[in-house]
């Protein structure tokens, strides 16, 4: 038939395995992603409706793209920037597919790249707050099951659009000086050994990257720290850490410079 196939085995998230239109605007129309109902939901305003109807056009061109993975929930809060940000559909696009070289992995069959990334924050709370990671495993939530969307989207949900694409920005200039040999790390080692980038090969980079998380990692970790106090006095169980990143204020410029020193 025309309609898309549902698949519940990758991470956690529903996938078509039919790359249809259909099947896109089918699952935005259910889940109420981005698109809100779908681009012909009634309560949508014009301009709406044609943002929603872009979007729409964009996930399936991309489920067409990579068929490996597909579409899966999520991606539409990974693509509303790009598309809200450009007019150009062809530029959204190809913006949208940079960003999902590194984050396809988190959509994956049986979820292990998001599995790898929720361990690493929970490694990187434990070594700056034993104290806060022992309250979260009596409670239940050691493994941060709690932070998945914060991780899978990115902090979309958790910001206003302008600081999340501030956030993703910085993301993508630490990235960047990170692959030319500048990161946080190597600032360090050219600062306290007097050496030279030239004195670092690639596959000793490419190390250095897998042992030091990633800014965003080091984001979330203090946007999670920043929410200490009523973790430590009113988490009992699972269902109270959900609660308290129910509603909360993120500072964006101090976490990010917080973040940095994490990753140090």
């Amino acid at each position: 038939g025309e309609g898309g196939e549902a698949d519940q085995g990758r991470g956690g998230c529903q996938c078509w395995r039919r790359r249809h239109k259909c099947g896109v605007t089918q699952h935005l129309c259910v889940d109420g992603e981005d698109g809100r109902g779908g681009a012909a939901a009634p309560h949508l305003n014009a301009y709406a409706r044609h943002t929603a109807r872009r979007l729409i056009s964009l996930l399936s061109a991309y489920a067409v793209y990579d068929p490996e993975i597909g579409y899966c929930q999520g991606m539409s809060d990974l693509a509303a920037p790009f598309v809200a940000v450009l007019a150009d559909d062809v530029e959204a696009f190809w913006c949208f597919e940079s960003l999902m070289q590194t984050a396809r992995r988190d959509f994956g069959d049986g979820g292990e790249g998001m599995g790898m990334r929720l361990r690493t924050l929970a490694r990187t709370l434990e070594h700056h707050d034993p104290v806060l990671v022992h309250k979260l495993y009596l409670s239940g939530a050691a493994d941060c099951l709690f932070a998945y969307r914060m991780v899978l989207v990115r902090m979309r949900r958790e910001l206003s659009l302008d600081k999340c694409l501030l956030l993703w920005e910085v993301i993508w200039a630490e990235e960047l000086a990170g692959s030319l040999g500048f990161g946080p790390r190597w600032r360090m080692l050219l600062k306290d050994h007097a050496t030279t980038i030239a004195e670092f090969n690639l596959s000793a980079l490419e190390r250095e990257r897998r042992t030091v998380p990633d800014l965003l990692t080091c984001f979330i970790a203090d946007v999670i720290r920043c929410q200490r106090r009523p973790l430590l006095a009113s988490v009992r169980e699972t269902d109270d850490v959900a609660r308290v990143f129910s509603a909360y204020d993120i500072d964006l410029w101090k976490s990010l410079n917080e973040a940095r020193r994490l990753q140090t």
